[in-house]
């Protein structure tokens, strides 16, 4: 009975760790026929506290698919003690497995039968490390490299600095990557090989600005699983998502919720920061243990929260962060824009494609099972310009989906909403569907997009953070 009950557990990890190692080559259906095998046999043979737990992965899969790490490695410590093993805890997932890869093994549903959920994604800009009080601005870059004395021998950091001075518009990130495809035209027209400075002078603003952002990051202290009042506010920041929309766009928003699903609403986050404090904070929420749900307008009952994973689609401070323009013809110096050696290193799909990550297919891959995008902290800067085209495409393929902006505007009041939120917000969902060729569809694609100011989330007040000013 013992050798069974052995070989049982051992088809159960087999089972849990298949999705991670075989991949795409491991299907929905795949799991479902080892599930219903597995169920058999556990039953039969295993110990009682495993067969509740596993009931209990099975309800939890049901209920809410995408959190069941926790479970999993419950379930997988209570299989070790019931073959022998007298030692603490392990945590399965953190020694075996790569952070980044823990949600590929949940992100299969443990059951056969079909759960209708509403899919939201985050698009995550610079306005969110600087709404926790973080200095990631581009000034408070260009001041940091300046006081510290960078810019001597770096001729790109030298022309931000005479910017600067000038009082030139360079003030965002966005900004920034525009002003940096403009700077080809400054190196030696007569040095062919002029492009290789460009590259190397790239390449140490990238170092020293990972540099910075890896220092402001890790002044943020207190995200934890533990720190309930931090899943409280994360929770708090989903529920009053809309509050400030008004009627006819919660209309739109309920519509859309009642279109895929009344009964839970499925999260993920694609963030276009270097910074890791989103990645952490969404670890701790769905580390803790907690079953998140969320009552505003959108339902009369409990909806409950599934959080899914985040996506860094140009990298991290430490693994192949991505500085560039959106094509060659953002790159003013012609003979550089030729250059596939500088384009393969400027030009940021290019860059994602050759990291081999597959960030952008995946970043796609999520949008397109969206019913609601909504974007907080971005600039809507021409350097992304490919990421508002295919969301122009994805909000137009399908009549029950909703591109949702989230602004910060500082001369508006956060206690009130006025007129002048609804006109601006016109003027701001204009430019994010600019350049549409068939100007008689323009009404159409603004039906799509909903503007919100000055939503009081993402604030984490309760995280220990510097104070800074609001800007971008």
């Amino acid at each position: 009975m013992s050798s069974k009950r052995e070989a049982t557990y051992g088809d159960f990890v087999e089972v849990i760790f298949n999705p991670l190692f075989l991949k795409n080559n491991y299907t929905q259906n795949d799991l479902h026929k080892d599930i219903l095998k597995f169920n058999k046999q556990i039953v039969l043979r295993g110990s009682p506290k495993v067969v509740q737990k596993w009931g209990r992965l099975l309800k939890e899969s049901r209920e809410n698919p995408y959190n069941c790490q926790v479970i999993i490695e419950d379930l997988i410590n209570e299989i070790r003690k019931d073959l022998g093993s007298r030692k603490n805890k392990v945590k399965v997932f953190s020694i075996y497995i790569d952070s980044e890869l823990k949600n590929q093994i949940t992100n299969k549903r443990f059951i056969c039968e079909k759960m209708s959920i509403m899919n939201i994604t985050f698009l995550i800009g610079n306005g969110f490390d600087l709404n926790l009080g973080l200095k990631t601005s581009y000034t408070d870059f260009l001041k940091w490299f300046e006081e510290n004395g960078k810019c001597e021998i770096n001729s790109i950091l030298e022309i931000y600095k005479e910017d600067k001075e000038k009082k030139e518009s360079v003030v965002c990130w966005a900004d920034m990557e525009r002003k940096l495809g403009q700077i080809t035209s400054s190196y030696q027209p007569e040095n062919k090989l002029a492009y290789l400075d460009f590259i190397e002078d790239k390449a140490e603003l990238e170092s020293l600005l990972m540099e910075y952002l890896s220092k402001e990051q890790n002044k943020v202290v207190g995200i934890e699983s533990s720190n309930y009042k931090l899943i409280d506010e994360f929770q708090h920041t989903i529920e009053k998502m809309f509050d400030r929309t008004n009627e006819v766009e919660k209309k739109k928003i309920r519509r859309v919720l009642l279109n895929s699903s009344d009964k839970a609403i499925h999260i993920d986050f694609i963030t276009f920061n270097y910074t890791n404090i989103l990645k952490r904070i969404v670890d701790a929420v769905k580390w803790s243990g907690r079953r998140l749900t969320i009552k505003n307008f959108l339902s009369e009952s409990p909806i409950k929260l599934c959080i899914g994973k985040v996506l860094h689609v140009h990298g991290t401070v430490n693994y192949k962060p991505v500085l560039g323009v959106n094509s060659e013809h953002q790159i003013k110096r012609e003979d550089f824009s030729r250059n596939i050696e500088l384009c393969n290193y400027m030009i940021k799909e290019r860059i994602n494609e050759i990291c081999g990550d597959e960030r952008y297919q995946n970043a796609e891959n999520i949008i397109n099972n969206s019913d609601i995008v909504i974007l907080f902290g971005l600039s809507y800067g021409s350097t992304d310009g490919r990421w508002w085209d295919f969301l122009k495409t994805w909000a137009m393929n399908n009549d029950n989906r909703l591109l949702v902006l989230m602004n910060y505007a500082e001369s508006m009041n956060k206690d009130t909403i006025t007129v002048f939120d609804d006109v601006k917000g016109k003027e701001i969902a204009a430019r994010v569907f600019a350049g549409i060729i068939d100007t008689s569809k323009k009404e159409e694609y603004l039906k799509k997009a909903i503007v919100v100011f000055n939503n009081n989330v993402f604030n984490f007040r309760v995280l220990k953070k510097p104070v800074t000013a609001n800007v971008d």
